[in-house]
C-alpha cells in the first residue's frame, strides 16, 4: 500500500467538537477500507498567507491538520467526495510519499567508524 499524507485546512469558527468530527470521519474513510494511519496532527488554528475567499464569506484563519496513512488508490476516491462535500473544509492537498528509508544498523555504523579512525591513526 502507497503511503499518503492528507493536509486539510477548515473553517476557523468550527467548534473543537465539529473539528474532531472531521478528522474523524477522515480517518474512519482509510480505516473502512482497510488502510493504516501512520500519524495524526494538529495544527489548531493558524493566520493564513493570504485571504482565501469563498462564496459569502473571507477568510484569514483556518483550523489546519494533517493525517499520515498508507492505503489502497480506491481510498482516495472516497477520501476526496468526503472532503469535497464537507462546507467545514476548505482546502485539501493529498500528497504520495515515498516509502521510509529504512535506519542504518547501528553496528554497521561503529565498525565503519571503527576502520576509518584505523586508516587515519596509521
Amino acid at each position: 500500500m502507497p503511503l499518503y499524507e492528507l493536509f486539510c485546512m477548515a473553517k476557523p469558527a468550527l467548534a473543537r467538537t465539529q473539528a474532531s468530527q472531521l478528522l474523524r470521519s477522515a480517518a474512519s474513510a482509510v480505516l473502512s477500507k482497510g488502510g493504516v494511519l501512520t500519524d495524526i496532527k494538529s495544527y489548531g488554528e493558524r493566520e493564513l498567507a493570504y485571504e482565501i475567499r469563498r462564496p459569502g464569506m473571507k477568510l484569514n484563519e483556518a483550523f489546519m491538520w494533517q493525517l499520515d496513512f498508507a492505503a489502497a488508490p480506491p481510498v482516495l476516491r472516497e477520501l476526496e467526495h468526503l472532503l469535497k462535500v464537507d462546507d467545514r473544509v476548505v482546502r485539501y492537498v493529498i500528497l504520495r510519499r515515498s516509502a521510509f528509508k529504512p535506519l542504518p544498523n547501528t553496528y554497521k555504523v561503529a565498525n565503519k567508524a571503527k576502520r576509518t579512525l584505523q586508516r587515519t591513526s596509521s
